[in-house]
């Protein structure tokens, strides 16, 4: 492969594309259907999942978006083994999250089970989960991402799980407006996951959805509609 080429503010290389040719002869034997299955036909004809890649979730406060990517993320152990790092203040304390994910990983009521079975259940979620602690101050982009990368040095890290985004601590520099300031951290956390093949689940609400005069039903918030 050819060396890259720094500039002369030793900041910013350039490359050529025959440095990737191994990566490029790999591309093209990869099905064109890439990305990896959670074992649903009609939702995995809609939307499979990929390192390296920033997955936006909204949807109507108290709907479900938080049950949702839970039921994603105990999909993608259960057919690809994943392994996930976890900022989710929406899921505090962590004992009621357990029995989310518990729940739905064994497809049984915990209430009912025996404290053998509540062991398991916290071996099989300790060999699949790193959890960042939601009760420290001052928890931003910077420290969730080193968090994960300090999990990484210990086993595979598959995704990150940011739920939801409004929880993490921000200091927006006084020049920039909240869109710019906004767009300069997805920017951040979509190198992130190119750089070290991680795959981002980012939750974020809507702004306030307003019913339609002439409607009962709530719009379904689209991407524009993120606060």
């Amino acid at each position: 492969s050819f060396p890259t080429r720094r500039s002369s503010d030793l900041s910013t290389q350039t490359v050529r594309m025959s440095a990737f040719a191994d990566r490029i002869y790999a591309f093209y034997k990869k099905s064109f259907r890439s990305g990896v299955e959670i074992g649903l036909h009609t939702f995995d004809n809609l939307l499979r999942f990929d390192r390296g890649y920033l997955n936006v979730i909204t949807g109507i406060p108290t709907h479900g978006k938080s049950e949702f990517l839970d039921f994603i993320i105990v999909r993608l152990i259960k057919t690809h083994r994943w392994n996930f790092v976890v900022f989710s203040p929406e899921n505090y304390p962590l004992e009621i999250h357990f029995n989310k994910l518990a729940e739905k990983y064994l497809g049984k009521n915990m209430w009912s089970a025996t404290r053998n079975e509540i062991n398991d259940a916290i071996g099989i979620i300790d060999n699949h989960f790193d959890f960042i602690d939601a009760t420290e101050e001052d928890l931003n982009i910077d420290s969730i991402m080193n968090a994960t990368l300090a999990a990484q040095k210990d086993r595979e890290i598959h995704a990150l799980v940011i739920d939801p985004w409004n929880e993490i601590e921000t200091q927006r520099p006084r020049d920039q407006s909240e869109t710019e300031f906004t767009g300069v951290c997805l920017r951040r956390l979509r190198k992130f996951a190119r750089k070290y093949s991680i795959c981002i689940f980012l939750v974020a609400h809507p702004a306030k959805m307003y019913r339609p005069k002439d409607s009962t039903i709530i719009p379904v918030p689209t991407l524009y509609d993120i606060s």
